[in-house]
């Protein structure tokens, strides 16, 4: 594999399904929404330059996703940090353990540039949208707390025309496999 450098043309992420209201929230205040980023909570950002995802990366990731099993996560509540407006999520561990290992696996690769501590969460609004009392105070907040199964990790990446897509979808272990 070698030494990857980070890229902001690509992540790892788990992606997450949300009701109408609060999807359309998002888009109106998350510029990363409007560009194709899906809801998701972040497992690694910045990736790798995506010419440099090669079989060995792919498989590397593949092998790790593999090993987790499928677990039921709740979108919680509304937080905020000083930019930025998000649901919790809950329980964090399962998401912590698989950054963990993916971060241990990809050690040129440090989340948020190494500049911040890894928080499971959902970005609902940012910058300015996180500041405007009418996105704090949107009905479409109380569409939580929101149950999904997370079973799948995605790889995107942005294309030159600055859209963002999903390359490819790494599945978690079937629990009932003896794999």
């Amino acid at each position: 594999m070698g030494a990857l450098r980070p890229s902001e043309a690509s992540a790892l992420v788990i992606r997450v399904e949300l009701p109408a209201a609060l999807a359309a929230l998002r888009l109106r205040s998350d510029q990363n929404a409007a560009d194709g980023v899906p809801a998701h909570v972040t497992l690694l950002y910045p990736f790798a330059e995506p010419a440099a995802i090669d079989a060995g990366v792919v498989g590397t990731v593949a092998s790790i996703v593999g090993r987790h099993a499928p677990w039921s996560m709740v979108l919680g509540e509304r937080r905020r940090w000083p930019e930025v407006l998000y649901a919790s999520v809950e329980p964090d561990a399962p998401v912590r353990a698989l950054q963990a290992e993916l971060a241990a696996a990809f050690p040129t690769l440090p989340l948020g540039w190494g500049e911040f501590e890894f928080t499971p969460h959902v970005t609902i609004a940012e910058g300015p949208g996180a500041h405007d009392p009418a996105v704090a105070g949107d009905p479409a907040w109380s569409e939580l707390p929101l149950t999904q199964i997370v079973d799948a990790v995605e790889l995107i990446v942005r294309d030159a025309d600055g859209r963002w897509r999903v390359d490819r979808q790494f599945p978690m272990r079937d629990p009932g496999s003896t794999a």
